[in-house]
């Protein structure tokens, strides 16, 4: 009787626990999504980066820049991931605007940043 109590009373605790951080977390990402934080320019890029690795894009193609807030994209890319890209980024916390300068393209022929699969789709397949 006393292990069942002890056991429980750990689980009660670890629950207990688990939601008092995922409140603060919640608490956190909305002050941080409504709050006006300014967000490093540096910050901004390294999460759009990020955030783009997740998509089967070529991303490695393109150049990621940030000016207070305003994400400006360049390179080169395919027309089937424009959308997919534009979609990422929007998502990211800190970017107020999207610049789309990059270069759209048909197909990868003659492009050798788009040639073959994207990492992320690579890394989808093997699960």
């Amino acid at each position: 009787a006393v292990h069942i109590s002890n056991t429980s009373k750990e689980t009660i605790e670890k629950r207990s626990r688990d939601l008092r951080n995922r409140a603060n977390g919640v608490i956190a990402e909305t002050k941080a999504r409504f709050g006006g934080q300014h967000v490093p320019d540096s910050t901004l890029i390294d999460r759009v980066k990020t955030a783009l690795g997740r998509y089967p894009v070529h991303d490695r193609a393109v150049t990621v820049d940030a000016d207070n807030g305003v994400v400006i994209l360049s390179g080169d890319t395919l027309a089937d991931e424009v959308n997919i890209i534009l979609e990422a980024i929007t998502g990211v916390r800190g970017v107020s605007d999207v610049v789309n300068n990059l270069t759209v393209h048909e197909n990868a022929e003659g492009i050798s940043a788009l040639q073959g699969t994207p990492a992320a789709a690579r890394a989808a397949s093997w699960h």
